[in-house]
């Protein structure tokens, strides 16, 4: 059985997010989302992370991740950088892409966890994109409109929702006003 989110306290769970440098995009095309998420994967594979939800925008991203064991930091560092290493030789660039390391806020209990997903999920908003249909979000996959990539770990997120759907899609698409409970 899945362990609930808030079983994770003490071991890290944060949401992660970087911008691009000046604002400028950290994605010129599909390729480098994919290139991205893939990375991303790999980093989930190997043990350094753990990944709830993710949003991939035009020139920053947002995740919801864990880390079991090393800190958040090496994890999100090794996949990041290999990222702009291959942006950079794609593109012909050089230097930084971030404006910065990434951020991250700790994740305090399960309320702030979903809060957080909701955030994450309703990112496409903001460019007048529906959540449900954004391509490059974990919502989709958490709707079951596409396949999750196999290193995406919904259940913890979905349990809390006894994995009624319904109930999660009405969850997201919440006004941030209303308690969670509410």
């Amino acid at each position: 059985m899945p362990r609930k989110l808030r079983d994770y306290a003490d071991s890290g769970v944060y949401h992660v997010y970087n911008r691009g440098a000046r604002r400028h995009d950290i994605f010129a095309d599909d390729v480098d989302r994919r290139l991205f998420l893939h990375l991303l994967g790999e980093a989930v594979g190997d043990g350094l992370l753990e990944c709830f939800a993710f949003c991939l925008m035009g020139n920053h991203y947002h995740l919801l991740v864990r880390s079991p064991g090393r800190g958040v930091s090496i994890g999100v560092h090794r996949f990041t950088f290999e990222y702009v290493r291959k942006f950079n030789d794609r593109h012909g660039f050089d230097g930084p892409l971030f404006r910065a390391r990434f951020g991250s806020t700790a994740i305090e209990d399960d309320s702030h966890s979903l809060e957080t997903l909701r955030y994450i999920h309703n990112n496409p908003l903001d460019i007048g994109q529906h959540p449900d249909s954004y391509r490059w979000s974990s919502q989709s996959s958490y709707l079951s409109h596409r396949p999750a990539p196999s290193w995406l770990s919904m259940s913890s997120m979905l349990e809390h929702f006894q994995d009624d759907l319904a109930a999660y899609a009405r969850f997201i698409s919440r006004s941030f006003d209303e308690p969670i409970d509410g």
